[in-house]
């Protein structure tokens, strides 16, 4: 997607006026897209996709669940090619455990590290690929589009970000070409906070419909939604930066 394309989806969005993080807004608009498409489409033979899917070892956990939802992909070649890939392995592998010396030794370990690996795969979740570019690109586009005086009072009049994009929006500001990166970190740590106090204060409210003392009160629809809005702040969307990796129980490695 070009700059100019990224822009302007920016734009349209923040006219939309719409409640919470657009980032997120735009995050789930583009998976919601990418399913769709696979689920209709499949992953065609000799396709870029169809050899991610498999060496990826197939999708991560979320995006599974999330295609599999209807059960139209999972007799599909990409489905039958990744499992033959992990039985192939997994036949080969377990023949080594069989001669293995015992629990704790180097052999056994190194097998299961093997193991490990078949699962993990080579390459991460290929949807979780194309919707990391995605927002980063995004989030490069709107530090740009910062730098103008009109988003720059647009942006301070919105719900800002979720704090997962604004910590990954401040990672990239430390190292991106962005002109006047101190004015710009400026606007996204007052939008911030401004959010911040505005759903706490909203909260705090809604807490305090609780009391007896202000049983005759009744709860606005915003105070209703205080407890929801609250958690997006602090996780953003759904599927936001979820591990892309199957893993087992040992910690999952950076990608």
């Amino acid at each position: 997607m070009s700059n100019t394309t990224m822009t302007s989806q920016i734009a349209e969005a923040f006219a939309e006026g719409n409640h919470g993080c657009v980032l997120c807004s735009l995050w789930a608009k583009e998976e919601e897209r990418v399913v769709a498409k696979i689920r209709k489409e499949g992953a065609p033979a000799n396709s870029p996709l169809r050899e991610k899917i498999v060496a990826s070892t197939g999708f991560c956990n979320r995006h599974t669940h999330v295609i599999l939802k209807d059960d139209e992909f999972g007799g599909s070649a990409s489905a039958q090619l990744v499992l033959k890939k992990v039985e192939e392995s997994l036949e080969g592998l377990l023949s080594e455990v069989k001669g293995a010396k015992g629990f704790g030794s180097e052999q056994l370990s190194g097998i299961l590290g093997k193991l490990e690996k078949t699962l993990y795969g080579d390459s991460i979740c290929p949807i979780c690929e194309g919707l990391l570019k995605s927002d980063r690109d995004r989030l490069a586009s709107l530090l740009q589009m910062l730098e103008t005086k009109e988003m720059a009072e647009r942006y301070a009049k919105s719900d800002a970000m979720c704090m997962p994009h604004l910590v990954s929006a401040m990672k990239l500001l430390t190292s991106s070409q962005t002109k006047d990166r101190e004015r710009v970190w400026n606007i996204l740590v007052k939008a911030e906070l401004a959010r911040l106090e505005s759903v706490d204060k909203i909260l705090n409210d809604r807490m305090q419909k609780y009391s007896w003392d202000f049983r005759d009160q009744g709860v606005t629809p915003e105070e209703a939604g205080a407890q929801r809005a609250g958690n997006m702040v602090i996780s953003g969307v759904e599927g936001l930066y979820t591990r892309n990796r199957k893993t087992s129980l040992r910690p999952a490695k950076e990608t």
